[in-house]
């Protein structure tokens, strides 16, 4: 049995351990801990990823809060400071894309949907719809939404570097989201990956401590590299957020992505492809540096983002190449366009996007269509 002194001890490092839990807990209520952005389930019932509605979140990374940014999640369940409105005389444009345009770490008003709005605030409307992780294939699902709930008059797809292969069932299978998967005759089909929230969720995020331990401090992240014995790909040669290197296999699956994706995208979002802006995004931080540039064009992201634009030129589609606005911008004003210590445009990013968006035939051709 232990000894009386021996409990004594173990009461005490229990309590001082309870102690600190709790003085944690309280002290991280007055700080910007990240809360979770909870998707809902997605189902044959609801089969588009949305997030629950109306409420704020806070958004932040690491241990010191980086990139700290409250925003706002609307009622139709996409972060934008502004609520949807179904049946409105103002043309709207749609803008689709990742965690680009979800912009959680960016103030709205600083996003290209925010700019863009403010451009026609009163005369016409731009909405977003967005989420972390979503690829070319999904695009397609929140295309056909936005067109199904609010008929838009235009539409800009952002495009990033690592949305051609992850558009791919092989290649990634992102839970909520829809990917291109190959149907019994060998054409490609939109795959939907269902998702269930899982239960304990809310109870561990309701904990300021729970949230900066799992999203702060990625603890299970860590935990599952630790246990697994994998390192990080320090090495590993990355060009728009996604490997370089690729296989032949590999390119083709991008191909095949960008194909089938500017083949349905049309009928998908309802407009004829001289009313749909394609971006893409710009080779950072090489284009910053023309040697960089130069190497970064033989990359996975160098190749396809030139497959892209050539395919979508060439069907129709306003295509539009980021990336030397971009390098015109920053030679002018020598200001990066992401944050030191994420890839995600920064405040100066979108505002390089939003100026070159409204240089573009389909901007102008929305605001043709405004009252005066």
């Amino acid at each position: 049995m232990l000894s009386r002194r021996l409990r004594a001890r173990l009461l005490a490092v229990g309590l001082g351990l309870v102690a600190l839990l709790a003085a944690s807990e309280v002290l991280l209520r007055f700080t910007p801990v990240a809360t979770p952005m909870r998707p809902l389930p997605v189902n044959a019932e609801q089969p588009v990823f949305r997030f629950a509605p109306s409420r704020s979140y806070t958004f932040s990374q690491d241990w010191n809060f980086h990139l700290a940014n409250r925003g706002w999640i609307n009622a139709a369940g996409f972060v934008n400071d502004q609520e949807y409105v179904e049946a409105s005389a103002q043309p709207l444009l749609a803008v689709v894309g990742d965690s680009f345009i979800e912009a959680a770490m960016v103030p709205y008003a600083e996003t290209l949907q925010g700019r863009l709005a403010a451009d026609v605030a009163g005369r016409g409307r731009v909405y977003s719809f967005a989420a972390s992780g979503a690829p070319l294939s999904q695009y397609l699902v929140w295309a056909e939404f936005a067109r199904e709930r609010y008929a838009p008059s235009a539409l800009v797809v952002s495009v990033v570097g690592n949305d051609f292969d992850e558009s791919m069932a092989r290649y990634s299978l992102y839970p909520g989201l829809h990917h291109f998967a190959p149907a019994a005759d060998g054409a490609l089909e939109l795959a939907r990956v269902d998702f269930r929230p899982s239960r304990l969720g809310p109870l561990v995020y309701s904990s300021a401590l729970g949230r900066y331990l799992l999203l702060n401090l990625k603890a299970r992240t860590l935990v599952g590299r630790m246990f697994s014995g994998a390192a990080e790909l320090q090495d590993t040669w990355f060009v728009g957020n996604t490997p370089g290197a690729y296989t032949p296999e590999r390119l083709r699956a991008g191909q095949q992505a960008v194909d089938a994706f500017l083949e349905r995208l049309p009928a998908a979002s309802g407009l004829a492809p001289e009313r749909i802006l394609i971006a893409v995004d710009g080779m950072r931080p090489e284009l910053y540096d023309p040697p960089q540039l130069g190497r970064a064009e033989t990359s996975f992201f160098g190749v396809m983002r030139r497959y892209l634009l050539e395919r979508a030129g060439a069907l129709g589609f306003e295509a539009l190449d980021l990336q030397p606005p971009m390098i015109e911008r920053f030679a002018r004003e020598r200001e990066r366009f992401e944050f030191p210590t994420d890839y995600h445009w920064n405040g100066a990013g979108h505002g390089a996007v939003a100026g070159a968006v409204r240089d573009s035939r389909v901007w102008r051709a929305f605001l043709d269509r405004l009252a005066p």
